[in-house]
C-alpha cells in the first residue's frame, strides 16, 4: 500500500500472469499521455508500451473477473493485461519499480 501512496497516480493496470491465469504478476501505473505503464510493484519489466502486450482485459466487478476487449491501444477502460513473452515482455526484473529521469 505504501508503493501506492508513494506512486501518487490514479490510474493503474494490472499484469496479470497469462490470458488463462489471471494471477497477480504486476502493478502499473497507466501514464495515459504518454501511452505507456510505469512498474510500481511485481515482477515484469519497468516500463510497457503498447507493443509489449498481447490481451487486454476490463474487470467485470458482476461476474467478479477479467474479460478479454478488443483493443489494441491502453485507455481508461483497460484494467488488466498480459505481457508478450521474450526480451521487454513479461520476463523482466523483479521487485518495486521506479521510474528513472
Amino acid at each position: 500500500l505504501e508503493d501506492l501512496e508513494r506512486s501518487g497516480a490514479d490510474n493503474f493496470v494490472i499484469a496479470l500472469r497469462g490470458a488463462q491465469n489471471h494471477g497477480f504478476k504486476a502493478l502499473y501505473t497507466h501514464l495515459v499521455d504518454e501511452s505507456q505503464l510505469v512498474k510500481v510493484y511485481g515482477q515484469g519489466p519497468l516500463e510497457v508500451t503498447a507493443d509489449k502486450i498481447s490481451e487486454y482485459f476490463k474487470y467485470d466487478s458482476g461476474a467478479r473477473a477479467f474479460k478479454s476487449i478488443h483493443t489494441r491501444s491502453l485507455s481508461a477502460f483497460v484494467h488488466g493485461v498480459v505481457l508478450n513473452e521474450g526480451p521487454g515482455g513479461s520476463a523482466g526484473v523483479g521487485g518495486r519499480g521506479k521510474r528513472s529521469g
